[in-house]
């Protein structure tokens, strides 16, 4: 089991650069990752942690693959000029939809 941790602000709000405290706001929400390869959320989850997972996807899988096909399939121009632009394309996409989505 995976489990990622939000605790609470600081309480110290005397000072107005610190951080302060936003509210009850402590939470958990996790993964189980089964031996066939099933994950399944434990907890609640909202679309932070949605969010989470799609940037995670674009720019973990998708910039590694953009990184690769750069790297790796010189040989083979064609294909590998349009595996950088597609995978390029969704990236820029997808951070400028779900930043904007995330910042309303």
């Amino acid at each position: 089991m995976i489990f990622a941790f939000k605790l609470g602000g600081l309480l110290n709000t005397t000072d107005p650069k610190s951080v302060g405290f936003h509210g009850n706001n402590c939470g958990y929400w996790g993964i189980i990752v089964r031996g066939g390869g099933a994950v399944e959320p434990v907890g609640t989850f909202n679309f932070y942690e949605l969010h989470g997972w799609l940037m995670w996807f674009t720019w973990g899988i998708l910039g590694f693959l953009q990184l690769a096909s750069n790297r790796y399939l010189k040989s083979q121009w064609t294909w590998h000029l349009w595996m950088h632009r597609i995978t390029g394309t969704l990236i820029l996409l997808t951070t400028l939809i779900l930043g904007i989505i995330t910042i309303q």
